[in-house]
């Protein structure tokens, strides 16, 4: 064979090969990236980038291990890590999260009466008829259910308000602690002779004993679902209501508890060096353990099973500046020229997870004593120490 034929073979043969490297390139070793999600939203998939105006939005590029990241308007980005196989088509799903703002308008917190018994601004989600019954009883404590829906006067005699009814119960005036658990049933404590008696009434049946304690001096009742914490001066009991079962826990000072919706778990506020200290209490776990929450409960409402929404301090002290550090926060650029004074920030933590986020930065004039979220848990009302309710936009 002489050489130019052999010149031919070998420019032929290089075109294939070329042919063939640029056919699996650019049509055989692709795979899909489809993203469902209302646009418009933007895809990035390693360098590549792409404007999504269709659902589901569909980028074609070769099979590789990326990093994806989807962005929307409003929203914190949304990112994840993608192996790419070729041929193959992966559907993501992105739970974008909306970015809160504060809302322009400011309602002026005062239609409750200063002596009706309530740690948060609840009341606002109550409709007319339910504000005029608590007006009609303004010496009485008022006990709202966990929906809202239900509350529970106690004054001169114990009624229920439900269904706009006011209905009589059968608590007694000398009972001494009464709350709500998360399945809407009262369970409350009262004296027995030389014994002390704790009840759960379904607000239908007869109230059931569950279980009785001697020596208790000023209870407090924090109900979950099928779990009780009543808190004493010298002891915190755990009641599990279902096996009728009570046990001894540590008691470090407790100010007040705070159950997730689902009653599983619970944060538990305590008081050291004259500072709260967050703990978190499972009922899965049955034990109490630390929280890296630095706030108090009064600036802490439960969003979800698994996460809470807090406010975290303005005053930069040492323990608050190392919890910063520890989710990757400056400090000390957060807080700007004054390093005694930190602005609010409204923050997120999963406590199954142990992840943070920082949603929000709160103008430095704002200072946001209590925080109870709405109904449909769209908005955040927060109530300052000038007595104005500031609402946050937590959803579209």
């Amino acid at each position: 064979m002489d050489n130019q034929k052999r010149i031919i073979i070998a420019f032929i043969s290089t075109l294939a090969l070329v042919g063939l490297v640029t056919l699996w390139m650019l049509v055989l070793n692709k795979g899909t990236v489809s993203v469902h999600l209302d646009p418009p939203f933007s895809i990035q998939v390693g360098k590549n980038y792409q404007q999504c105006l269709e659902n589901p939005c569909e980028f074609k590029i070769n099979a590789y291990k990326y990093s994806l990241k989807v962005e929307k308007a409003g929203y914190f980005p949304f990112n994840e890590e993608i192996q790419l196989k070729r041929w193959q088509t992966i559907n993501i799903y992105p739970k974008l999260r909306f970015i809160p703002h504060l809302q322009e308008e400011q309602i002026i917190y005062e239609k409750l009466p200063e002596n009706i018994y309530t740690k948060q601004p609840i009341l606002l989600s109550l409709n007319e008829e339910k504000e005029s019954v608590i007006n009609k009883f303004k010496n009485a404590e008022i006990r709202l259910s966990p929906s809202k829906n239900h509350l529970l006067i106690i004054g001169d005699n114990i009624q229920l308000q439900s269904d706009d009814l006011l209905l009589e119960t059968p608590l007694k005036k000398d009972m001494l602690a009464v709350g709500w658990d998360t399945n809407e049933n009262i369970v409350f404590i009262q004296p027995e002779g030389d014994m002390q008696k704790m009840y759960v009434w379904d607000r239908k049946n007869e109230p059931e004993l569950v279980t009785q304690f001697q020596n208790l001096k000023s209870p407090s009742i924090f109900a979950g679902k099928d779990m009780v914490l009543v808190s004493d001066k010298d002891n915190l009991f755990k009641i599990d209501v279902e096996k009728k079962r009570k046990e001894l826990l540590k008691k470090d000072n407790i100010q007040s508890i705070k159950w997730n919706p689902a009653g599983t778990a619970a944060l538990v506020e305590t008081e050291m060096e004259g500072l709260p200290l967050i703990s978190l209490f499972s009922s899965d776990e049955g034990n109490i353990l630390i929280s890296p929450i630095q706030s108090s409960l009064a600036r802490i409402v439960w969003i979800s099973d698994d996460e809470v929404l807090f406010i975290t301090f303005q005053e930069l002290n040492d323990n608050l500046r190392s919890s910063f550090q520890e989710i990757g926060l400056d400090a000390d650029q957060l807080a700007g020229n004054e390093k005694e004074v930190l602005t609010d920030h409204l923050m997120s933590f999963n406590y199954r997870t142990g992840g943070f986020t920082d949603l929000l930065q709160i103008p430095s004039h704002i200072h946001i004593q209590k925080m109870e979220i709405s109904k449909d848990s769209k908005e955040l009302f927060c109530l300052t120490d000038e007595n104005i309710i500031q609402t946050i936009r937590l959803s579209e």
